[in-house]
């Protein structure tokens, strides 16, 4: 039999009659919850508060009242009242704990979830389970501006206005935005980033995190796998690990290094301990170092110490002085020294391209190293070399000998420039085996 195109079809009108009987039934329908619940507590004006935060991300803003406020911005969308029934019960269970000078609140209100697309199977603190189409949480707290805040945080981001009081960070795989602080700020990052403004004076502990700041007083700092970007900061203490630090001005500087990168401005002083590690700074005043397979540009500096070198490379620009008592495969490249020097080393290049009249002794004491220094024209000095095999190079010609002794591979030369003059003072020792010696004059 033909069927007429205008007559529905038993299938169509099957399909049109379990279509009516499910929404008659409730199947399809959605019940939904969007407004906002209000938590409130008082709290003094110097209190402390502890907040701890999962999942969803957190706005700190500040007012002039005399408490703080949660509020916690709600989408829900269920198939059965009783699901959305159910959790907003166990939110509204939220307090804030403790009393007016310390309190905590903990905004967790699930013990675990299951999300997959716009399911979310959620165990609730109330030992309930719930199924979920759409679940959205936002959440802003305000605080008075002079509080003491600490904040626990998973998975979170945070927008935080600026605070007065001191403030405790711990935030893992989350990201910070922060103004201000007025009080002592502690920081520990895991897996996250921060960008801030202005700390007064700061801990900080980094693994794998990023961290941006304007100006920061003085911190310390630990960290790995990180990357630390400052504007202007106090002294600084740190310990680092596969890090890459950028810091304009800075004051005292102390810390040990691990496969890190330093790029400094001007700072105070500069004391460090590195290991395959590799500084650049601009000028400073002591430098205090000891390292191992690292690389050190410093642009200039007052007094330069290196307590132990191994095959390390110093580029240095204008300094003060120079001493290093133990040296072995480095190479050593200075503009310019204003003092003394010494060195002891083996099979070290050294170089200075400029030394002035203002020195009273420089030894080079070496073992298969390559020693060249150019001294100011004009300048008078006496000249003592002790040295078994090797290579001497000196402008003889402005000398005076008082001793010149060559004994097979032995050499010992006592000598003066023609306008050296007993009292002046100034000496320069070579002592060694097989070194390369110049002197230019």
């Amino acid at each position: 039999m033909k069927t007429d195109k205008n007559t529905p079809s038993f299938r169509l009108s099957t399909i049109v009659f379990l279509t009516s009987m499910l929404i008659s039934l409730g199947a399809w329908a959605q019940i939904e919850f969007d407004e906002t619940i209000r938590i409130e507590a008082d709290i003094d004006e110097e209190g402390e508060l502890e907040y701890i935060t999962r999942s969803f991300d957190t706005k700190i803003l500040t007012w002039n009242n005399d408490y703080v406020e949660l509020q916690v911005d709600l989408k829900i969308k269920a198939n059965k009242q009783e699901d959305l029934d159910e959790t907003l019960r166990a939110v509204r269970e939220i307090e804030f704990k403790g009393n007016a000078s310390r309190r905590s609140v903990n905004t967790k209100f699930w013990e675990s979830r299951n999300c997959n697309m716009n399911r979310h199977k959620i165990q609730l603190n109330t030992g309930e389970t719930v199924v979920l189409k759409k679940f959205n949480v936002r959440r802003t707290l305000y605080v008075p501006k002079t509080i003491n805040l600490t904040i626990d945080g998973r998975y979170a981001d945070f927008e935080m206005e600026a605070l007065a009081g001191e403030v405790d960070f711990k935030i893992y795989n989350g990201k910070l935005y922060c103004r201000s602080i007025g009080g002592n700020t502690s920081l520990d990052l895991r897996y996250s980033k921060a960008f801030m403004e202005t700390l007064r004076e700061a801990a900080i502990k980094l693994y794998d995190s990023d961290i941006e700041l304007v100006s920061c007083g003085d911190f310390t700092i630990e960290s790995k796998y990180s990357k630390v970007e400052i504007e202007n900061a106090g002294n600084m203490q740190f310990e680092s690990y596969d890090d890459k630090y950028t810091i304009g001005k800075l004051g005292e500087v102390k810390g040990n290094a691990k496969y890190s990168e330093f790029d400094f401005g001007p700072s105070l002083n500069l004391s460090f301990n590195f290991y395959d590690s590799d500084i650049k700074a601009l000028a400073t005043g002591k430098v205090n170092a000891e390292g191992k397979y690292s690389g050190i540009n410093i642009e200039s500096a007052n007094e330069v110490s290196i307590n132990k070198s191994y095959d390390d490379t110093f580029v240095l620009g204008a300094i003060s002085s120079f001493s290093c008592i133990e040296s072995k495969y480095t190479e050593y490249t200075i503009d310019s020294v204003a003092g003394d020097i010494l060195l002891k080393g083996y099979d070290d290049t050294f170089k200075v391209e400029k030394i002035s009249e203002n020195f009273n002794h420089i030894l080079l004491e070496g073992k298969y190293s390559d020693f060249f220094i150019n001294i100011a024209e004009k300048v008078a000095f006496r000249l003592l070399i002790d040295q078994k095999y090797g290579k001497i190079d000196y402008p003889s010609e402005k000398f005076e000998r008082k001793t010149y002794i060559k004994e097979n591979s032995k050499l010992f030369i006592d000598a003066s420039t023609k306008n050296y003059k007993e009292g002046d003072g100034r000496l320069v020792e070579i002592k060694g085996h097989d070194n390369k010696v110049v002197i230019v004059n």
